[in-house]
């Protein structure tokens, strides 16, 4: 019978990022979402169990779920349209700051690496 020892190593796999790039993935701000994914989410993220039972038996499970859906949706109040509207509007705002935030504390980085490297 042959032994075989495994040794662990501190390297790390080509797939994972480092430190650095977690950090910088971690302060990139999120994308904007629209009114119908608020909507979905609120309403369709909770049957995410049910939904992927339902997935076994159809094999077109993603085109059959979006076009309801979509249906569900357009088939809302006006005031329920303009709730999640609003929502989605909110959140393109928080976007927007957070990206021009991040732009420019990128221009910061970018001219702080120029200056050291001129200054060298």
């Amino acid at each position: 019978m042959v032994r075989v020892k495994f040794v662990a190593t501190n390297k790390n796999d080509s797939s994972t990022p480092g430190t650095s790039q977690l950090k910088l993935i971690s302060k990139k701000p999120l994308p904007p979402k629209g009114a119908y994914k608020y909507w979905y989410d609120e309403h369709y993220k909770e049957n995410f169990q049910h939904a992927q039972m339902i997935r076994k038996t159809k094999d077109n499970w993603d085109a059959y779920f979006a076009k309801r859906c979509q249906h569900l949706y357009e088939r809302l109040k006006p005031e329920e349209k303009a709730k999640y509207k609003k929502l989605a509007e909110d959140d393109m705002a928080r976007f927007l700051k957070e990206h021009a935030a991040f732009q420019k504390e990128q221009e910061l980085k970018e001219q702080d690496i120029t200056n050291t490297e001129k200054n060298e």
